[in-house]
């Protein structure tokens, strides 16, 4: 989670303004180690995210929502 805060982008014109208004991310995953061997023996994780911004020029304001998922899974 983060704050409500003004956000600084390289590509964005000197005359607008970007602000994060939302972010949240949540998640769950199991790791199996075999204490006789090196490395993990099994991974699974899902990640979810959501952030929401507001992006303003002027009188202009634009609504920007970006959603993730992913799923990262290894087995030895």
């Amino acid at each position: 989670a983060a704050l409500n805060q003004l956000l600084e982008h390289p590509e964005l014109p000197a005359t607008a303004n970007a602000r994060l208004k939302r972010i949240h991310g949540d998640g769950e995953g199991e790791l199996v180690i075999d204490l006789n061997r090196l490395g993990d023996r099994r991974l699974w994780m899902n990640v979810k995210s959501r952030a929401e911004l507001s992006v303003s020029e002027g009188e202009e304001e634009h609504a920007v929502v970006v959603g993730r998922e992913l799923r990262i899974e290894t087995t030895r």
